[in-house]
C-alpha cells in the first residue's frame, strides 16, 4: 500500500509537513534544488501518514542522494508560512530539521557540486559556507544564522519524543 504524504490543499494554501537533513562538511552544509527554481533549500521531503519524522528523512536521503544515515540528532522545529516563489502558492508548512551525518564511505563529500536523478527527476546538490547562505536565495532564510550556532556548538537541540501505539511495521531507528 503506498503511504500518503502529510500534505493537503484548501482554498486558503497548502499545508506541509516535511523533514530535512543539515548535512555538514568541515564549514559547509548541502543545499539542492531543481530545475525552474530560483532557490536552493536542505534535502528531505514530506513525511508519510503515520510515518516518524525520522523514518521519512532516512527514506527522503535514500532516495534523493542515494546515501544512508550513521546519525541523526533533531535540531530545529519550524512552522513557517509563505508564498512559494514559482507556484506564487501560500504555505504553511511544519519542518523538522536534523543535523545529519551520513556513512563515511558515501562519495558525496568529494564533490562541490554534483547531480543526481530521482525517478526521472534531476536534483542539483552544492555545498554552501554559512557567510554565502546569508547572500543567496537558500530556504529558510534562518539557516545562515542558525547554522553559526551550529558552528560555534552553542546550539541545544530540543527534545523529541515519538510515542507510535499505531504502526510496529517502521523500521528501528
Amino acid at each position: 500500500m503506498a503511504m500518503t504524504d502529510l500534505t493537503f490543499v484548501t482554498d486558503q494554501g497548502r499545508f506541509n509537513y516535511r523533514v530535512a537533513a543539515v548535512i555538514l562538511q568541515g564549514e559547509s552544509v548541502l543545499v539542492m534544488s531543481e530545475p525552474g527554481l530560483p532557490y536552493y533549500y536542505l534535502p528531505g521531503g514530506r513525511v508519510g501518514l503515520h510515518e516518524p519524522s525520522e523514518v521519512a528523512l532516512r527514506r527522503e536521503l535514500k532516495e534523493e542522494l542515494q546515501a544512508e544515515i550513521a546519525f541523526a540528532q533533531l535540531l530545529w522545529i519550524n512552522e513557517q508560512f509563505f508564498v512559494e516563489d514559482v507556484s506564487q502558492e501560500k504555505f504553511h508548512e511544519l519542518c523538522l530539521y536534523y543535523r545529519v551525518e551520513l556513512h563515511s564511505e558515501s562519495s558525496l563529500f568529494a564533490q562541490s557540486e554534483f547531480e543526481i536523478c530521482e525517478n526521472g527527476k534531476w536534483h542539483s546538490f552544492k555545498w554552501v559556507a554559512p557567510d554565502e547562505l546569508e547572500k543567496s536565495n537558500v530556504y529558510p532564510k534562518f539557516l545562515a544564522k542558525e547554522l553559526k550556532q551550529v558552528f560555534a556548538a552553542n546550539h541545544l537541540s530540543p527534545k523529541h519524543l515519538v510515542e507510535d501505539g499505531l504502526n510496529d511495521s517502521f523500521p528501528e531507528r
